[in-house]
């Protein structure tokens, strides 16, 4: 398959009845996927890491044109890419997938000049909605009186940090029992002007019983095709 025949989105699993609360349980006995899956649960450490550099440059001139955060912009672009994707929106679950309707990305925020805390955003499918949220978030978290980490088993969201600083080109979290975690995690470094455009190195980790390569590649596509068109950054 060319990058030019790449879908936009994946298959979708099938579901043991309809979503109940946002949530609704893979049919394994019938799921095309199940015979990697059990294959890679299996493995010591079965994530995977990728790091590529996208192209962002009309997201980046319209984000400063319109007086908006770049950060805020790209957390909302990786955030949509990663919800139009179904196997981003897989959780294991014990021997059970389900799959979400929405995630949200949790991330971190720098408070102090060596220091950041976790901030968690409910995703909108519109820009303008989720910034004032995701800055409400901020400033709630900015105002705590010390580093917390969400409590309880909820599994609908997506890990997403940067480096500011670096224009990385490897990358490799940290996961406290890798194979039962399968929180996507997405990273993007630096924002480096380039001829007429801006690159910066983007990083997508996730569980391989869930996604491959292929996946990885339609989500940094997401990502490429809405910071070309960054219509809806300006409400439209």
């Amino acid at each position: 398959m060319s990058p030019s025949t790449l879908p936009e989105t994946d298959e979708a699993p099938p579901l043991l009845g309809a979503m109940a609360d946002g949530v609704a349980r893979v049919d394994r006995s019938r799921w095309a996927r199940e015979h990697h899956a059990r294959f890679f649960s299996n493995f010591a450490d079965p994530h995977f890491n990728v790091v590529a550099e996208v192209e962002l440059g009309p997201m980046i001139a319209a984000a400063r044109e319109a007086s908006v955060s770049p950060f805020l912009a790209m957390l909302w672009a990786t955030s949509a890419a990663a919800n139009a994707l179904h196997c981003l929106r897989l959780r294991l679950r014990g021997d059970e997938a389900v799959l979400h309707g929405v995630v949200h990305p949790s991330f971190t925020l720098r408070v102090e000049a060596e220091r950041f805390r976790y901030c968690t955003a409910p995703f909108h499918p519109q820009f303008q909605v989720f910034c004032e949220s995701a800055t409400a978030a901020m400033d709630a978290v900015r105002a705590a009186p010390d580093f917390a980490v969400e409590a309880g088993a909820r599994d609908d969201l997506l890990f997403v940090s940067s480096l500011p600083w670096l224009r990385f080109t490897s990358l490799q979290h940290a996961a406290m029992d890798p194979r039962r975690d399968s929180f996507p995690r997405i990273t993007w470094g630096r924002f480096c002007p380039e001829g007429q455009g801006v690159r910066a190195p983007l990083s997508l980790q996730g569980h391989h019983a869930l996604l491959d390569g292929i996946h990885v590649a339609m989500f940094f596509a997401g990502v490429e095709r809405l910071a070309a068109d960054p219509s809806w950054l300006r409400g439209r």
